[in-house]
């Protein structure tokens, strides 16, 4: 309810979509078994990155990233609030193809 809430809030007409992206995400992080232990190192194992984030999800996570930042033109306080939120996303992508 709260990221719900949060999304409707925040992000108008893409709050479906931001809603979607976000509950993916979170689902992936805490629902996701590690083969490896990941110590609070300050970055991820790759192991624990690759079996997090596999390609079919974060090519689900890009779509649904994209679509948001679609159904935001015309609404530019809604659109910089997710361009804040999101400015770090491009690079995760990057990332996520690269493990």
């Amino acid at each position: 309810a709260m990221i719900q809430t949060y999304c409707e809030r925040m992000f108008g007409k893409a709050s479906g979509t931001m809603h979607e992206l976000y509950l993916l995400m979170c689902d992936r992080w805490e629902k996701t078994e590690w083969t490896q232990i990941q110590r609070d190192n300050g970055r991820l194992l790759p192991a624990v990155f690759a079996e997090t984030w596999p390609p079919e999800i974060t090519e689900k996570m890009a779509g649904l990233w994209r679509k948001a930042r679609e159904e935001l033109k015309g609404d530019p306080t809604s659109l910089q609030r997710f361009e804040y939120v999101t400015w770090t996303f491009e690079y995760f992508l990057k990332e996520a193809r690269e493990q």
